[in-house]
């Protein structure tokens, strides 16, 4: 069984709090990584990430 967590994504920066209060972070590197725990994490494989990372890019914004 999993264990009970919530999930925060703060531009490249992905934050797992446990049921515990324990808390881990994971600095996404590139736009893979991205698309993977948007996939896996937040179970939303159908999310255009790639379209809004292009536009954020079309605005000079850098998350990674």
């Amino acid at each position: 069984m999993e264990q009970e967590r919530s999930l925060s994504l703060i531009n490249n920066i992905l934050s797992i709090r446990h049921e515990d209060g324990r808390v881990d972070k994971r600095v996404l590197s590139d736009l893979s990584e991205l698309r993977e725990v948007i996939d896996h994490e937040f179970k939303l494989p159908k999310l255009p990430v790639e379209d809004a990372v292009t536009v954020l890019q079309s605005l000079g914004v850098d998350i990674f």
